[in-house]
């Protein structure tokens, strides 16, 4: 049975006299297919962002818990307590991580990690891993630089995250991007949101031929500026007037 988009076809628009931004109107829900790849993509680049150092991989045994959600919710579990192990014998500093979900080809999960923090010996983690699950799986390599963090993303992050029922895709804990990009929040411009009934695509186009300068920002969002020389670029409003749609005016509070 064919997904059906929950995403609209609009544009959230924020301009004034000299400058605008747009954003798709997006679902963000990962069952949505444009949302999905939108969605895959932030968690690359929140991961890669905060320079890991390390990558673990956690496994619970198919024997003990065959059930793949019951496994999912193990891993859960005895994640929550290895932190708490490591934390109170200070044999990790700063255990924290960015958590992913993958579905192997028998349908139980593995639990990928980047880490932040000091490099913790596999003998050490597999004999703690061992006596709260009962299981020995655990892998962790060292990340020595950005291009094998942004390998290793692409890799394991960059896969279609599985779901299991009761838990998230993914999740960070709150120290792991302290210090990285933030995640992008749409920035408040002196104006009126507004939404235009066009192609996200269609905008830059018709704001360039009105003589705006135009920038595409990670595919996600649009802004444009009044050049600083040549002649004033036509209004906003003549970029998409019979052009690629109509606009309407839209309450400022949903974006702020």
């Amino acid at each position: 049975m064919p997904i059906t988009p929950l995403c609209t076809p609009e544009i959230a628009v924020n301009q004034n006299a000299n400058s605008g931004l747009a954003v798709p109107v997006r679902c963000k829900r990962w069952s949505c297919p444009v949302c999905h790849q939108a969605n895959r993509r932030k968690v690359i680049r929140i991961a890669k962002s905060a320079k890991p150092r390390a990558l673990l991989t956690l496994t619970v045994s198919s024997k003990d818990y065959p059930c793949p959600q019951e496994a999912a919710e193990e891993l859960k579990r005895a994640l929550r307590l290895l932190r708490l192990r490591l934390k109170r014998s200070k044999k990790l500093e700063n255990f924290e991580f960015l958590a992913v979900f993958e579905k192997h080809k028998s349908g139980h999960p593995h639990l990928h990690l980047l880490i932040k923090g000091s490099f913790l010996p596999w003998k050490d983690l597999r004999r703690m891993w061992e006596e709260m699950t009962g299981s020995y799986m655990v892998d962790i390599r060292k990340i020595s630089s950005h291009g094998q963090a942004a390998m290793y993303c692409a890799k394991y992050i960059g896969k279609d995250l599985s779901s299991f029922q009761g838990c998230k895709r993914w999740w960070r804990s709150r120290g792991y991007s302290d210090g990285a990009d933030a995640d992008y929040q749409p920035e408040h411009l002196e104006g009126q949101w507004g939404r235009i009934g066009a192609s996200f695509l269609a905008l830059p186009a018709a704001l360039e031929e009105c003589g705006w300068e135009v920038q595409i920002e990670r595919g996600e969002r649009i802004t444009w500026r009044r050049p600083d020389t040549g002649p004033p670029p036509r209004p906003f409003m003549d970029a998409i007037h019979g052009r690629i749609g109509m606009f309407r005016l839209w309450h400022s509070d949903i974006y702020q």
